[in-house]
């Protein structure tokens, strides 16, 4: 019962997701680069911590 659970709870967290992408590539394509940059960005940030706290 447990596996079906879990399939039950990563079903309706995908599908949100993919309405928000569709929506995203309606607005302007100026938008489109900003929010890639943030993204870009914070995953740089989250990098250098990372490796900071290896070395």
């Amino acid at each position: 019962m447990r596996p079906i659970t879990w399939q039950q709870q990563r079903q309706p967290k995908q599908r949100p997701k993919r309405p928000k992408q569709l929506g995203k590539r309606q607005q302007p394509n100026q938008q489109q680069p900003k929010q890639q940059r943030q993204q870009l960005e914070q995953l740089g940030l989250r990098l250098r911590q990372q490796l900071e706290q290896l070395a």
